[in-house]
């Protein structure tokens, strides 16, 4: 009994060393385990134009940022969305997109803020993969091409062309109508509208009634631009008769109305020069057109 109980402690004895060897190995591994520097191998896999991510990505060194994207045609595009400090580490969290199927590493888009290399920074590949098949043969570009008669993007495109041309219209129209106006007001003189009129006169192309319009219209003018509003007509004309610029003109015209035997041979440069620098109101040219008819239709003596 004796015997059997001193082998059976030395076999519990062995036991105990056998676990105490193995404790201490593994702490052994752990502690050389702990004293390495803190490196990240991520393997991601995405497809070709989604966004990609990369969490709690931890890189050794001191802080890293995102290279300024110099080439808009680059086949991917890297983003940190948020760095935290682990030790004397930073931990990342990232997002991508590639527009090409493809291995690559990110740490070709990163560089450090205080500008020194990227050392010992392990490599942080990502795997784009096509979810398109093999051999599959990428669209054309669009190419622009007249619409059809009748079509919807006919009818579209000509209505919007035609409300462009009628706001244009509504914007210039206006504006060009005032401008016609307003020159047309400043070139109509006294002289050159009486001169054709006073013409068919003396030919005897205008009728009883033409000559009394024009000789109204020839007292409203000078009523107008001498201020005799306040006179009676008839008073009106017998001022103007008595004017120096009025009178030659209203007296011919009279000769004319009320005389039997018309003078055709007036002398119409001498009665119009004096009239060569007056200017019309734009009105009163219109009603002159407005109240007798041209020269030039027909005579009824």
């Amino acid at each position: 009994m004796r015997g059997f109980s001193l082998l059976d402690a030395l076999r519990k004895l062995q036991v105990l060393l056998v676990l105490f060897i193995c404790g201490a190995l593994s702490s052994a591994v752990g502690l050389a385990q702990g004293t390495k520097p803190p490196v990240s191998e991520p393997r991601k896999q995405s497809t070709v134009g989604s966004v990609g991510r990369l969490n709690e990505v931890l890189l050794p060194g001191s802080l890293l940022r995102v290279k300024p994207l110099e080439n808009r045609d680059a086949p991917i595009i890297v983003r940190i969305v948020d760095s935290f400090p682990h030790g004397d580490s930073f931990r990342y969290n990232f997002t991508y997109m590639a527009l090409e199927p493809g291995r690559y590493d990110l740490r070709d888009s990163l560089e450090r803020v205080d500008g020194t290399l990227l050392g010992d920074v392990p490599e942080i590949a990502v795997d784009i993969v096509s979810v398109l098949e093999a051999g599959h043969i990428p669209p054309h570009d669009l190419a622009l091409s007249w619409p059809k008669l009748g079509s919807y993007r006919f009818w579209v495109i000509l209505g919007a062309v035609f409300w462009v041309l009628v706001l244009l219209a509504m914007i210039f129209w206006p504006k060009r109508r005032d401008a016609m106006a307003a020159a047309q007001a400043k070139v109509f003189t006294l002289a050159g509208l009486l001169q054709p009129r006073l013409q068919a006169a003396a030919s005897g192309q205008l009728d009883s009634r033409q000559l009394a319009e024009l000789e109204r219209w020839l007292v409203e003018f000078w009523r107008r631009r001498l201020g005799l509003h306040e006179l009676q007509p008839r008073q009106a004309l017998i001022e103007l008769r008595q004017h120096e610029l009025a009178g030659p003109v209203l007296q011919q015209l009279e000769r004319w109305l009320h005389s039997p035997g018309r003078d055709t041979k007036a002398p119409l440069s001498e009665l119009l020069a004096p009239y060569a620098g007056l200017e019309v109101p734009g009105e009163l040219e219109a009603s002159l057109r407005r109240s007798m008819t041209e020269p030039t239709a027909g005579a009824n003596t």
